[in-house]
């Protein structure tokens, strides 16, 4: 849960380095919002202030990519949603082509021509439930679970094997390309408690150390 106010997790703060991500990605989570009177980033890859990537509920009830590289501030792909309602929400950066899917169907693809996509060259911190700079923080008013970052793209089939089979892992599918070294985070959130700080497990192969998140309350 996120409570719109203070809630948010800090995951690795640079997750180039970390993990070799620079242009092929994909962000997977279930999420919710309670509310559309205020914007909220339910996840951001967060640079500096005028450069990021990250995922955005807007308050004319859409989802969307939000395409923050340069200052260009692009929105992309915007799709409606309904409050208190879960959605399984894919984020895929394909050597630099988006692609958005929801709920397992794909509702948007291709470059951005207005400022071109956003590369992981620099140091990018993962940040969930909020955008990630004092003056613009639009924290989320609802809750994520299932949180995962690979660093491969999935494909159309792997998003369907996903929505399709919430209990197992997209890489579980037989015939995938992914492998378990491809799941770089997972985040469960089935653990962690209502205080000032707490820690979520990270479920990944990738063992304990700089990728622990850290929760803010």
């Amino acid at each position: 849960e996120f409570d719109g106010v203070s809630d948010h997790l800090t995951g690795p703060t640079d997750i180039d380095s970390a993990f070799n991500i620079t242009n092929t990605i994909t962000v997977a989570c279930w999420v919710k919002t309670h509310t559309f009177s205020v914007a909220q980033f339910p996840w951001n890859i967060y640079d500096d202030t005028s450069d990021g990537w990250g995922l955005k509920i807007t308050t004319n009830g859409k989802i969307q990519l939000d395409d923050d590289i340069d200052g260009g501030d692009t929105l992309t792909y915007p799709t409606k949603i309904q409050k208190d309602s879960w959605y399984r929400v894919i984020a895929v950066l394909d050597n630099l082509e988006q692609k958005l899917y929801i709920n397992g169907a794909l509702v948007g693809s291709g470059t951005d021509v207005a400022d071109g996509i956003h590369s992981f060259d620099g140091t990018s911190a993962l940040l969930i439930g909020h955008r990630g700079y004092s003056s613009g923080q639009q924290p989320l008013d609802g809750a994520l679970s299932d949180f995962q970052l690979y660093d491969t793209a999935w494909s159309a089939d792997d998003v369907t094997y996903d929505y399709l089979n919430p209990e197992s892992l997209a890489l579980s599918r037989s015939g995938t390309s992914l492998t378990n070294s491809n799941l770089k985070i997972w985040y469960p959130m089935q653990d962690g408690h209502r205080g000032q700080q707490s820690y979520i497990l990270d479920a990944s192969n990738t063992g304990l150390g700089d990728e622990n998140i850290d929760l803010t309350t």
